[in-house]
């Protein structure tokens, strides 16, 4: 299976790695910011990383449970 680009993965996954986010974090700007944040660390990592898809949705899930314990798990 062809690896895909940046911005193939970009334009296929952004939309559902927000729902996913929002649905971990219950605030929709943090799981924008969190999921641009995932974008940008797989970008510096690109060339290591084998599987992108399951690498970004591992490190939207483990910044998402970041931000929960660092914020003191509030909710809206």
């Amino acid at each position: 299976e062809r690896h895909p680009s940046l911005e193939e993965l970009f334009a296929e996954e952004e939309g559902p790695l927000l729902r996913f986010c929002t649905g971990l974090t219950g605030r929709k700007e943090i799981a924008e910011e969190l999921v641009q944040e995932g974008f940008l660390r797989l970008h510096t990592h690109w060339k290591e990383i084998r599987n992108p898809r399951a690498w970004l949705y591992r490190c939207v899930r483990n910044l998402s449970l970041n931000f929960l314990r660092n914020s003191g798990k509030e909710q809206p």
